[in-house]
């Protein structure tokens, strides 16, 4: 990978950003999901 400028900090810096909240999502879908498979899956 080739570091041309300013902009490329930028790119990355955005996508660790997005990896960032990616993994907090994760995170917190591990921690609910019982609770939503719960919901999600009860029988109608």
């Amino acid at each position: 990978m080739e570091w041309d400028g300013p902009e490329d900090l930028v790119i990355v810096g955005y996508n660790l950003r997005i990896v960032d909240l990616i993994t907090k999502y994760i995170q917190l879908s591990e921690k609910y999901r019982a609770r939503f498979e719960i919901i999600l899956y009860k029988p109608i």
